[in-house]
């Protein structure tokens, strides 16, 4: 039974949860037919996806607001938001969001601590081209390694009072987990159309905190000299962000300006908001409702706390600090300062 997901060379925790939570959800999904193939986690519904087998699709996204699908051979339960829905011409209520939030690890209780630093996570792939750590560090917050194991980042995101990510799965978990979170763009490869495609399903605005410059260690001429280009002429404008396309390698004062602007907009509360909890319990039960029909109909089982669904939801919001209404539907803000 294959899994269809992105396997990058040194983790990325959001796709590699893929092979932790369909198991724990399905204890027999091995049992699949191997010409049957599984979407689940992910920016993966592209004009580049294999059609060789049938696909059931759970959760996952598209790469841009237009593609190709095969409706003989694909089987869509929900993607992950309104604007993947359109590109794969279902209906708008199959945007429900992204599978992530069905893992169970991200609902048990924790103590949230008001002070406790930020956690800033980048991209995996912005992380192996700056030391991030220095400077989360020199603006009072703390890097979150996207690489490692979903496990390990969700601890280390209970440390945290909030969370600044790029990684879109960084705020995805955070909102499950009841954390306040912004997104952010700190390099040019930032994937506009999934963010937006993720926030619409939460009814969310998307309002990226982005520095005034790229951070990279070194850049080789050739390149430096493409990404000018690029800039110059808006390259993949709508898609990706040309602004950051870094130019030359980062002087200590530039990662200095970056932890500045970084602290600058973490003093702001107002920047970092979560979804209700109520509303994340509705999606992620229709969501199971999903996971069991499915089931159903290809003849697997279904875990018995999986299937039992939101009525074990843990309350995790016992620990969490005041809120107020943002405004926004289904948006609260901390009310700490």
């Amino acid at each position: 039974m294959p899994l269809v997901y992105c396997r990058t060379p040194h983790g990325n925790f959001g796709d590699d949860l893929n092979a932790i939570l369909w198991q724990s959800i399905f204890p027999d999904i091995e049992q699949l037919s191997t010409g049957i193939g599984i979407n689940g986690i992910g920016t993966i519904l592209s004009k580049k996806s294999s059609l060789m087998m049938r696909t059931v699709v759970l959760g996952s996204g598209a790469d841009r607001p237009n593609i190709e699908v095969n409706a003989k051979d694909s089987d869509i339960r929900w993607v992950r938001g309104p604007r993947s829905a359109r590109a794969v011409g279902v209906a708008p209520d199959l945007g429900l969001g992204d599978p992530a939030w069905l893992h169970a690890d991200l609902y048990m209780a924790f103590e949230h601590r008001a002070n406790a630093p930020i956690g800033l996570m980048p991209h995996h792939a912005s992380w192996e081209t700056y030391d991030w750590e220095k400077v989360a560090g020199d603006a009072g917050m703390i890097a979150i390694d996207p690489r490692m194991a979903p496990a390990q980042v969700i601890a280390r995101m209970r440390s945290c009072s909030r969370i600044l990510s790029e990684s879109l799965h960084g705020a995805v978990f955070a909102d499950a987990m009841g954390l306040p979170w912004a997104p952010a763009i700190l390099a040019h490869r930032f994937h506009r159309f999934k963010w937006e495609d993720w926030t619409a399903s939460i009814n969310r605005k998307f309002n990226p905190f982005m520095p005034d410059r790229a951070l990279v260690s070194e850049i080789g001429a050739a390149r430096a000299l493409k990404n000018r280009i690029a800039r110059a002429i808006a390259y993949q404008a709508s898609a990706r962000c040309p602004a950051m396309r870094a130019v030359r390698a980062a002087r200590p004062d530039d990662a200095e300006q970056v932890s500045a602007q970084l602290f600058a907009y973490g003093a702001g509360a107002s920047n970092f908001s979560h979804s209700r909890i109520e509303f994340v319990k509705a999606r992620r039960d229709r969501m199971l409702e999903i996971c069991a029909a499915f089931a159903k109909d290809y003849g697997l089982s279904m875990a018995s706390d999986a299937a039992a669904g939101s009525r074990q939801f843990p309350a995790n919001i016992r620990s969490r600090p005041k809120f107020e209404w943002a405004g926004e539907q289904n948006i609260v803000r901390p009310a700490f300062g």
